[in-house]
């Protein structure tokens, strides 16, 4: 996330009226507390790499290129892997699938067209028919927001990648 982004959020929710609520500290229970000490769940402060990397000031510019599609993919790699190559989602719901794997190689999206993707993203349908996966499925609703310049710099981004082997 650019700088500018993290700017607009939170002048955003300084126009938000206050709640006069007290949340809880986070806590595990038993259960959560075995499944971290044997490796089972991560915290995601865990997962967040180091804060002093360089990174942008501003957004790219929104146009169908791969570096604006770079940008868009960040959100992805919370589950598809900072490769984008998919497996094991290590930070979420143990129940959850493995997350698929999108780079362009024969295990991935490499089949795929432009408009079975933009079906996928909007409609929550693979190529064969089948229907997307939680937690992918419930991400269905903001990806029909996403403009068509959006998708297509996306894929744009995710054909540059070079293709990785299944891990699931």
């Amino acid at each position: 996330m650019s700088d500018q982004e993290l700017s607009d959020i939170v002048v955003y929710l300084q126009t938000r009226p206050g709640v006069d609520k007290r949340v809880p500290p986070p806590a595990l229970g038993p259960v959560g507390k075995m499944l971290l000490a044997t490796g089972k769940f991560t915290l995601s402060a865990d997962v967040i790499g180091s804060h002093d990397e360089p990174h942008a000031v501003s957004p790219p510019k929104p146009e169908v290129t791969a570096d604006f599609g770079r940008h868009l993919a960040g959100t992805c790699m919370g589950c598809h892997r900072s490769d984008l190559g998919g497996g094991k989602i290590v930070a979420g719901d143990p129940a959850w699938p493995p997350a698929a794997n999108l780079t362009p190689g024969p295990d991935g999206l490499g089949v795929w067209t432009f408009a079975q993707f933009q079906r996928a993203m909007r409609e929550g349908q693979r190529p064969d028919g089948t229907t997307l996966r939680p937690p992918m499925s419930e991400l269905i609703p903001y990806a029909r927001k996403m403009t068509d310049t959006e998708l297509q710099a996306l894929w744009s981004y995710l054909r540059s990648l070079p293709p990785v082997a299944d891990r699931e």
